[in-house]
């Protein structure tokens, strides 16, 4: 595997899953929240605050340019990234595009806070359920997350069980 773009929801396990993967695979890890956070200067939930939803994407599809054009590696993506289409496309194109697929209890077990185009647990779960088939249509592979451990969810991306 070359590059490896990791979608899914929030709190998935893309960013912990992209570092160990990176790592075993000796490439660099990007995690694309952390890019625009650090580009900004500013949480990724204060840009949806303060520019709305429309701002974020702006930042990610930059960022998300950016490694396309420069980068190879593995990517953790932000929830709403692949859902951009001009993201989507790129990073289709950049590598092999592998939905971490979490069940709604696991991912309301390990959210911090809720995101901020949420109010309640119950929009929350409306998100869940709109996004989950769109990433598995977008998918090149989808791993099921739920009870594995980390180094197993790892070694499924590596040799593509499914």
């Amino acid at each position: 595997m070359n590059n490896c773009v990791l979608i899914g929801f929030k709190a998935s396990g893309k960013t912990t899953v992209g570092e160990k993967l990176a790592e075993k695979l000796g490439i660099p890890f990007f995690d694309t929240d952390a890019l625009v956070e650090a580009k900004c200067g500013t949480s990724c939930r204060d840009i949806v605050f303060d520019g709305g939803v429309e701002a974020l994407n702006k930042e990610e599809t930059g960022v998300v340019k950016e490694l396309f054009e420069e980068a190879d590696g593995v990517i953790a993506t932000g929830g709403a990234t692949p859902l951009n289409d001009d993201s989507r496309l790129l990073l289709e194109q950049w590598g092999t595009v592998v939905y971490l697929q979490a069940s709604f209890d696991l991912v309301q077990e390990r959210i911090e806070t809720m995101p901020a185009y949420c109010k309640s647990e119950d929009e929350l779960k409306q998100h869940f359920d709109d996004r989950s088939p769109y990433y598995q249509r977008i998918a090149d592979r989808v791993v099921d997350v739920d009870g594995k451990a980390l180094e197993d969810i790892v070694e499924e991306i590596c040799h593509g069980e499914q």
